[in-house]
């Protein structure tokens, strides 16, 4: 079942983490695509497909980089409590750790100058196999808390999911070095 909330209040039932990450992902693709970008979506199923079998496809396809979507979690998951913001993560075991860490810096301020949520930095993750074991430079973005009520329900928010999807690839485009092409310009 993956990462969920804590049963939201009035509808009685949690939001499940790929209720952000796949809408999410799909409207990054398309910004990618639109900026001239070139994507290959590593998890296309709607059901769950292993760390392992991501990492064995993003390696055989050689990958310029992986941009990767989750939603953080703080405490037992049971309740909602006060952690919030939105993280940027890199594995400083990465091969090219260094490139990770401007990758994440890049997205991380495009995704801070463009919402009004809290900012919780860029920090690295270790054991994480998508961020560490694959042969190309990649980040994790996670733009809110689940276990948060405010950030929960920004999950299933059409809105919130294409900001972030739209200031990630505005991020990977400085990382890149290219101009952004924004929705309005078609």
């Amino acid at each position: 079942q993956g990462k969920r909330t804590p049963v939201m209040p009035y509808l009685n039932v949690p939001f499940y983490e790929n209720q952000f990450n796949r809408p999410a992902k799909i409207k990054f693709m398309e910004a990618c695509l639109r900026n001239g970008l070139a994507v290959y979506d590593v998890k296309p199923e709607i059901t769950d497909t292993s760390i392992s079998e991501r990492v064995r496809r993003i390696n055989a396809q050689r990958l310029t980089l992986l941009v990767t979507f989750g939603y953080n979690a703080f405490g037992s998951g049971n309740t909602f409590n006060s952690a919030s913001g939105i993280s940027v993560f890199y594995s400083a075991r990465n091969v090219n750790a260094r490139l990770s860490r401007m990758l994440s810096e890049d997205v991380y301020e495009q995704l801070i100058n463009g919402t009004e949520q809290r900012g919780r930095g860029v920090s690295t993750l270790t054991d994480v196999g998508v961020l560490q074991s694959v042969n190309c430079t990649s980040t994790l973005i996670e733009p809110g808390f689940m276990t948060n009520f405010e950030e929960a329900k920004l999950m299933r928010d059409p809105d919130y999911q294409t900001e972030a999807a739209e200031e990630t690839c505005r991020g990977v485009c400085v990382f890149l070095a290219r101009n952004f092409v924004t929705r309005n310009e078609l």
